[in-house]
């Protein structure tokens, strides 16, 4: 596992948000570039994972799952501002979330013969959440 940091500093400087970078064995990466303030308790800034092997998430599931994931890759990436001065509240915007090369089959093909999924790609973009507007749906 590699990690980078880049302008981490218990003193942020105008403009040079901090930036982490870390990549997995498999090629899959987290990045993340903001701003954090504990006196003022907020962050802000840009979360991406990308190129995830979903086989790993896969096996928490399989012991329960008829099929078997073949190959499968995640992308999910948003920006977010985040507070918890006085309560909890967060916003993500531009958010992200795409699975590519996936390829399920089934464990026992003799069971379930000619049952499987293939695609190269499943995008939903815009993605927005605000804290502020989900808690007015609450009862």
């Amino acid at each position: 596992m590699l990690i980078r940091a880049k302008n981490v500093s218990t003193v942020l400087e105008e403009g040079q948000p901090f930036s982490v970078e870390v990549e997995a064995e498999d090629g899959g990466k987290l990045q993340w570039q903001g701003e954090v303030s504990i006196p003022l308790g907020q962050s802000t800034g840009r979360l991406a994972l990308s190129d995830l092997n979903l086989r790993k998430l896969w096996e928490y599931g399989e012991p329960w799952l008829g099929f078997e994931l073949k190959d499968g890759r995640l992308l999910v990436e948003a920006e977010y501002h985040l507070n918890w001065k006085d309560a909890l509240n967060y916003r993500i915007s531009n958010g992200r979330v795409g699975v590519s090369g996936v390829s399920i089959a089934a464990k026992s093909p003799a069971q379930l013969a000619d049952t499987s999924v293939d695609f190269n790609a499943l995008d939903i973009n815009a993605i927005a959440v605000d804290s502020a507007a989900t808690s007015q749906w609450a009862p």
